[in-house]
């Protein structure tokens, strides 16, 4: 017997597909049921025994059991060799491999007597009349199936539409619902004779008709694509597309059915997402992390095209005593004037950032040095004429101090190094006087700056010194009974006595490149604490913060692993948040350390997700189980609908990724029950628990 042929069991017909749905294997039950021998179906479709009055149903059962929708059970109708009906009961049933994939399918046949139809057993077939009967139950089935369809067709929220695949009429409308047109702007039948490419958006990119028009002809069920089309009002819309072509026996295509989806609303609020990322909440410029992103890419054009780059680091004088002295919202308003300031004395090519506090930069391409000292002059008197301020009892304005860096062909350097010596000149014009600019090719920048870097390094060496302390700020977990966590924190003993929070040293740290070195104090105190907490019976999650260089450096991941190992810590209670991940350069290296301590049970924190448009792309290309939503998001959630969105979005995102959330600077109550309702997982803020010296307790026990 051929392998295809299925050794009989009983009466009952049954064969196999495979994964394309082709019969792949036929038992004597289904040749005597059907009359067809294994030679003759084997490596055909199973449509070729359904009627043609019931092509509606074709091969729908088998796409639903390939697909992984479980067991499909159903009465039908289906055609002999010889052309006779017989009524069946199916029960389809998925085949899987060693390894849980399904590679098939299994058809379970039983020829029934009809009466669920209401004729008796035989009594038909007596009469003469089979053949009769079994045309008006099919079309009473169609008829049925025809007006289930139309009702759907008619009622669905979403576009629907019937689409031709004919050469030379590819893409136009057969038939179209009324959700349809009313996502274009048109009755439905409007639509009809016409195609759907013609109302694609006139601004659409080269490529994309081409596009759209390959996935009316995708063989796959779930082939998707979004596209902006022009509504007949004149307005944009955002369609996703999603399309399938119904086929005949041979293969050819008869038409396509395509779902048409609204996702305006969702473009719109992934560009605002976008805008948020890239953008100073304050004063609407680009924040420091797109500016880097930028700076990056004029060096790369620069070093590519012989190009000129130079950038110019502004930072107002005095402005924290006009902040202590007149408030915050003098202050803000001060920043607002001096961004606007900034921005009216440029090009639309050049990148205006702010990049921290009262500190802005400026990105100039293919400007001359002494250009560029024309631009600082003319933004030198332009905040001291704009930067100006009423209060009570008067107003207030204040000057600014500018440094420039530039690179040209003689010079090559890195964002970092260029904006490091735009930051050295910007202080060498403070020391000057102040209202005036620095150039860093009017001195040797490195014996400018060598008092401020002494300073760092001072610091840096501290391990020796006793100066560096570990810190601890709990989470607190929002669900119940979920364990709370504890993030550790660096500070550094001031000259005072006072504890200086990283944010103040680290970025200095980063630009001198002793990040590293931090990071190794951290790792060596945290693993001894948290060994300690362990030995103690703590068992809470505990998160180290490391810069985004240490994980793409080998030697410091191997001492993550012999350190963890000689302290006996388990790693699994261990989660390394990375800061600046947009700064990894070398993302398979990552990538591939990473997953070493994964593998170990060790967890990884995206920080300040949210805060750039490239949080998306490293949470796709790292391997990161927590997210910790940016503190400018969750400040003022309460009073910000867009930050709402944000957060739900960001909350569905990760929930449908299995990853855990934080969400960083809570500041109140009402933030809490919002971040409780749009299902995040831990809260952490000064309203939670303010940071102090760690210790041996656990979790919010001694915040309480």
């Amino acid at each position: 017997m051929s392998p295809a042929v299925l050794a009989s069991n009983g009466d009952e017909a049954t064969f196999t597909l495979d994964a394309g749905g082709r019969i792949s294997r036929w038992n004597a039950g289904a040749e005597a049921l059907y009359g067809f021998s294994a030679r003759e179906v084997v490596g055909r479709h199973p449509t070729m025994l359904v009627p043609p009055e019931l092509d509606f149903e074709r091969d729908e059962h088998v796409r639903e059991v390939l697909a992984g929708r479980g067991v499909q059970r159903y009465e039908t109708e289906r055609m002999r060799k010889d052309g006779s009906r017989v009524d069946v009961a199916i029960t389809l049933s998925p085949l899987r491999d060693a390894g849980g994939r399904i590679v098939g399918a299994s058809a379970d046949v039983r020829e029934t007597d009809g009466s669920r139809h209401g004729e008796p057993a035989g009594v038909l077939a007596a009469s003469g009349g089979a053949s009769t009967a079994h045309r008006e139950r099919s079309q009473r089935r169609l008829a049925e199936a025809q007006e289930r369809f139309r009702i759907a067709f008619l009622h669905a929220p979403n576009g629907i539409a019937l689409l031709s695949t004919a050469p030379g009429s590819e893409g136009c409308f057969l038939d179209a619902n009324p959700a349809l047109g009313r996502q274009l702007g048109y009755a439905a039948d409007e639509l009809v004779g016409r195609c759907l490419l013609d109302f694609l958006h006139p601004e659409t990119e080269a490529g994309e008709p081409e596009a759209l028009a390959a996935l009316l002809e995708a063989t796959e069920a779930d082939a998707r694509a979004e596209r902006r089309f022009l509504r007949g009002d004149g307005r944009d819309v955002w369609l996703q597309i999603g399309a399938s072509v119904v086929r005949d026996d041979a293969g050819r295509p008869l038409y396509a059915v395509a779902h048409l989806q609204d996702v305006t609303d969702a473009r719109r609020h992934e560009a605002e997402l976008r805008h948020l990322a890239d953008h100073d909440g304050l004063t609407g410029l680009v924040n420091r992390r797109c500016f880097n992103a930028r700076l990056e890419t004029a060096l790369t054009d620069a070093g590519a095209f012989d190009r000129r780059a130079t950038v110019l680091v502004i930072d107002l004088d005095d402005f924290k005593s006009v902040n202590d002295t007149y408030g915050h919202a003098v202050g803000d308003e001060l920043l607002r004037r001096v961004a606007g300031a900034l921005r009216s004395r440029v090009r639309e090519t050049d990148v205006v950032a702010r990049l921290g506090g009262d500190e802005f930069g400026i990105l100039l391409p293919d400007v001359t040095p002494e250009q560029a000292r024309g631009v600082a002059t003319e933004l030198l008197a332009a905040v001291g004429r704009e930067a100006t301020v009423p209060t009570g009892d008067g107003s207030v304005r204040v000057t600014a101090s500018i440094g420039i860096s530039t690179l040209d062909r003689a010079t090559r350097a890195t964002g970092e190094a260029l904006l490091s010596d735009a930051d050295t000149a910007m202080y060498a014009a403070k020391r000057s006087g102040r209202d005036r600019f620095a150039s860093s090719a009017d001195s040797d920048p490195r014996a400018v700056g060598a008092p401020r870097g002494r300073r760092l390094g001072a610091g840096v060496q501290v391990p020796a010194r006793g100066r560096l302390e570990l810190w601890e700020q709990p989470q607190l977990a929002l669900a119940a009974g979920a364990p709370d966590r504890i993030e550790l924190l660096a500070r550094m003993r001031g000259r005072r006595g006072e504890a200086i929070p990283a944010g103040r040293f680290l970025p200095l740290m980063q630009r001198f490149g002793r990040a590293g070195d931090l990071d190794a104090w951290v790792l060596e105190a945290a693993v001894a604490l948290i060994a300690r907490r362990q030995a103690a019976g703590l068992t809470g999650d505990v998160e180290i913060n490391l810069d985004a260089s240490s994980v793409t450096d080998e030697r410091f991941v191997e001492s993550i692993h012999a350190t963890l190992e000689a302290a006996s810590v388990d790693p699994g209670t261990v989660t390394f948040a990375i800061t600046a991940a947009a700064s990894i350069s070398d993302v398979a290296s990552a990538r591939r350390l990473m997953s070493s301590l994964s593998r170990l049970g060790c967890r990884f924190a995206l920080d300040h997700f949210g805060a750039s448009a490239g949080s998306l792309r490293d949470l796709k290309q790292l391997p990161f189980d927590v997210v910790k939503i940016d503190g400018e998001l969750i400040a003022e959630l309460p009073e910000r609908r867009f930050d709402q969105r944000a957060v739900r979005a960001i909350s569905d995102i990760a929930r449908g990724s299995g990853l855990l959330t934080v969400a960083e600077h809570v500041s109140d109550d009402a933030t809490l029950e919002l971040l409780r309702e749009y299902g995040i997982d831990y809260a952490q803020g000064f309203h939670v628990a303010m940071p102090r010296p760690a210790q041996l307790t656990d979790g919010l026990l001694a915040a309480a």
